[in-house]
């Protein structure tokens, strides 16, 4: 249905001759031109009469009311809808096409060529698309294994105590798995160990300041001075 009611002054005039509010009237040419696009390929209105139209829009007068602004005509026999196209092109197209391509089919026998694409044709050109699209991305994500360099660098960076050396020769040995799932992320990992180290080393000093003192311990240890008592 146009965009441009609002601005067009036939509908104006079709809502003042019919005392309808404007918006009134736009909603009975939706129903109206609806009802048409389903019944018609060319606007010709086969077996339809005046009161067909009054009674479709629930408003008498409407046919009439459309013949006097130009958007209904009659020979005196059939109705039929002028300049059908601007009113309904899409879907007047879309059967035109379709028709058109029904006739291609029956003369050649063969699929539609590459200037009529079927539906299953786009289809299989969409998933073709994704299926490159999900292989650019599994390529760009692919794991790259780092050298002891390459982790070194990275440990230099952080200003940890990580072992470069034993941290590659530990993945190298699960083929550079955590658990059941492949390393995505390496960088992540020597953090994590960064992490285990911090906090090993803190339980290491903890519980070293609580074990009990060697005797040597003791006897370096200042004597505290008794207090004697008073009287």
């Amino acid at each position: 249905m146009r965009h441009d009611l609002r601005d067009d002054p036939a509908c104006l005039t079709l809502s003042d001759n019919l005392s309808d509010t404007f918006h009134a009237t736009v909603g009975r040419l939706f129903v109206f031109w609806s009802w048409v696009d389903r019944h018609s390929a060319d606007g010709t209105l086969a077996n339809a009469t005046k009161s067909t139209i009054d009674r479709l829009v629930e408003r008498d007068g409407f046919a009439d009311g459309m013949i006097d602004v130009g958007w209904l005509v009659t020979d005196g026999e059939t109705l039929i809808v002028p300049q059908f196209t601007r009113h309904n092109g899409s879907s007047a197209k879309a059967r035109e096409l379709e028709s058109e391509a029904k006739r291609l089919r029956r003369k050649e026998q063969k699929p539609l060529s590459d200037k009529c694409p079927t539906l299953s044709d786009k289809t299989s050109d969409q998933e073709k698309r994704r299926g490159e699209k999900n292989n650019k991305k599994g390529a760009s994500a692919k794991f790259i294994k780092p050298t002891v360099e390459e982790v070194a660098a990275y440990c230099r960076e952080r200003g940890n105590q990580v072992d470069p050396t034993k941290f590659v020769d530990h993945y190298e040995t699960t083929g550079w798995r955590r658990g059941k799932s492949t390393v995505k992320d390496w960088r992540a990992c020597v953090r994590t160990w960064e992490r285990s180290d911090t906090n090993s080393s803190t339980s290491k000093q903890s519980a070293a300041d609580k074990r009990a003192p060697t005797l040597d311990e003791l006897a370096a240890m200042p004597a505290v001075p008794r207090k004697r008592p008073q009287g």
